[in-house]
Formats: structure tokens, C-alpha cells, sequence
């Protein structure tokens, strides 16, 4: 498992791969991280938020990978793996939310838009990340913000099937 952890960190964009190892593995500040590379620290955050989304993406893949060659048998290996998703998936959330947290604490514009036009609210509905919806709702994410496709937060998770987020961006005044 290490070695493919190593292996997903060393295919990051070396821009990504960088200010990762820096940060997470060297223990180094985001604003010692953006001095060393010269760039913004705003540039850190977002190659750091980029190496996270890639990160997860190659760990859900791996964990799938993984279950596929352990199919049901009459042992209890696959329920393991299966265990084991279930709580990568909840650390990957709960990973999600302390980083918009720390964006939120480092000042980083809560409607800050991506190249897509998209905001944090856009991305956490997407996801269907309800406890990241909460906290942004509580810092005044604005709920009518239209990504560059002309879809908002409420739009987008109820096109995603998430349930749940549509009844709290509603219960906020998100509608459409």
C-alpha cells in the first residue's frame, strides 16, 4: 500500500507533486512552500487542493481495483475490503471538510470562483459532501452563484442524485 501511495504522489504534475511533498511529507508551512517555489501562497493552496482531488481519485481507484480481485467468496476478506472503501471513502470526506475549513481559516475567498466558474459550495454539492455544504452555508457561501455553465449548487446535486444536499440548499434558500 505504501509503495502505491508513493507511486500516485510520484504521477502527480510535478508542479503538484512538489508543493506535496513539501507540505505534507517535509512538514513545511503553506508560506515557506510558495518562498521556496516563488509563487502565491493562494498558488499553493490550489496545487495542493489539485494533488488532494488526483490523490483520492487514484485511492478510490486502487481500493476498486483491490475489491474486484477479492469478489465474494465464503471467507470474510472481501467484507474486510469492503469495510476498508467504506472507511477510505469517510476519511476522504472528512479530509474534504478539514480542508475547507484551514481554505476558510487562511482566507480564501468562500465564493472564490474556479476556471469553470465553479465555488466550494459548487465542488462540496457535486460531491454530495453534506457536513462541507453545512459549513459553507454557515459562512455565507452565496447559494445563487452560477458556475460558467449557468448551473448553481442546488442544480448540480440534484442532477447528482443527492438527496440530501438538495433538502438543505432548499431549507437555505437555494433555490433555483
Amino acid at each position: 500500500m505504501q509503495e502505491q501511495i508513493r507511486a500516485a504522489i510520484q504521477a502527480l504534475p510535478e508542479p503538484q507533486r512538489m508543493a506535496t511533498v513539501l507540505y505534507y511529507i517535509d512538514g513545511y508551512s503553506q508560506n515557506e512552500v510558495a518562498e521556496f517555489l516563488g509563487i502565491s501562497v493562494d498558488a499553493v493552496k490550489k496545487r495542493l487542493q489539485r494533488a488532494r482531488e488526483q490523490l483520492q481519485e487514484r485511492m478510490v481507484e486502487m481500493v476498486q481495483e483491490n475489491l474486484q480481485e477479492q469478489r465474494p467468496s465464503r471467507d470474510d476478506e472481501f467484507a474486510k475490503s469492503v469495510q476498508l472503501f467504506d472507511s477510505l471513502e469517510a476519511t476522504a470526506q472528512y479530509s474534504q471538510l478539514m480542508s475547507i475549513e484551514q481554505m476558510l481559516i487562511d482566507g480564501v475567498g468562500i465564493d472564490a470562483r474556479d476556471e469553470n466558474g465553479r465555488t466550494l459550495l459548487h465542488w462540496a454539492a457535486q460531491h454530495g459532501y453534506l457536513d462541507a455544504v453545512e459549513l459553507l452555508i454557515q459562512h455565507k457561501a452565496d447559494l445563487h452563484t452560477r458556475d460558467d455553465a449557468g448551473q448553481t449548487s442546488l442544480q448540480i446535486a440534484e442532477e447528482m442524485g443527492h438527496g440530501e444536499v438538495v433538502d438543505l440548499l432548499r431549507r437555505h434558500g437555494g433555490g433555483t
